[in-house]
Formats: C-alpha cells, sequence, structure tokens
C-alpha cells in the first residue's frame, strides 16, 4: 500500500523557481528546513511583504541577506529598518548596496551598523 501525499519534490521548494507563486506557497517557505529554497523566495521581487518581514528575521544569513538585495523592499521601510538593526556586516553591505533602500536606513548603518560596512554606507550618503 503506498503513502499518498505531498512529497518535498512537489512542495513550495521545488516550485520557487517558477514564474508565479502563490502567497501562502511564500509562507509555507519560510519555515522550510531548505535554506537554499528560503534564499531564492526571498529574492523574489513578487514575494508577498509579509513574508519578506518573516524572512528578514530567519537564523540564516543568506536569507537576510536575499531579503536584503531584494529591490522590493524600498515599499516597505520596517523591512529594512528591521534589517538595518542586523548585526550581520553581510546584510548591511546588502542594505547598502540596495538603491531601493531608503536614506535614513544607510544614514543608520553608516552611524551605528557593522564597522566594516560604515565607509561604504557614508559613501552612499555623500554620492
Amino acid at each position: 500500500m503506498a503513502i499518498i501525499g505531498r512529497t518535498t519534490t512537489d512542495g513550495p521548494e521545488s516550485r520557487v523557481a517558477e514564474k508565479s507563486l502563490a502567497a501562502e506557497d511564500f509562507m509555507s517557505l519560510v519555515s522550510s528546513k531548505d535554506t537554499s529554497a528560503r534564499s531564492a523566495a526571498a529574492g523574489r521581487e513578487d514575494a508577498p511583504m509579509g513574508a519578506l518581514l518573516a524572512f528578514a528575521q530567519d537564523s540564516r544569513v543568506e536569507v537576510r541577506v536575499a531579503v536584503a538585495s531584494n529591490p522590493s523592499i524600498g515599499r516597505a521601510a520596517s523591512i529594512a529598518e528591521t534589517l538595518a538593526q542586523d548585526k550581520s556586516a553581510e546584510v548591511a553591505r546588502a542594505l547598502v548596496e540596495n538603491s531601493s533602500v531608503g536614506l535614513s536606513v544607510i544614514a543608520r548603518i553608516a552611524d551605528v551598523g557593522p564597522r566594516a560596512v560604515r565607509p561604504l554606507a557614508q559613501g552612499r550618503l555623500l554620492s
């Protein structure tokens, strides 16, 4: 007797590269054990803001970097502000390099962000 049910090959992890995902697929990916699937979903410009906010609090830095690099976070200052408090220099660098992130977030990184990224943030403020 075969067990019929969903496997990881037919779940949202396998569909993350598709052109469109439903909001519930993004929310399922938030709790996925597959870090690469979470990172891929966090980097998608069509990700819902609720999913991006959850990804911004992910335990893995590569997922948070994907959110920080996502141009769509410019539409939700709260996500960029959450990430600006991250201790990771990689996350701070991704925020500074993301042209959609507002200057108030960049100023915070220039002031109290990881030391290695402060000069980059200061440079963006001066440009």
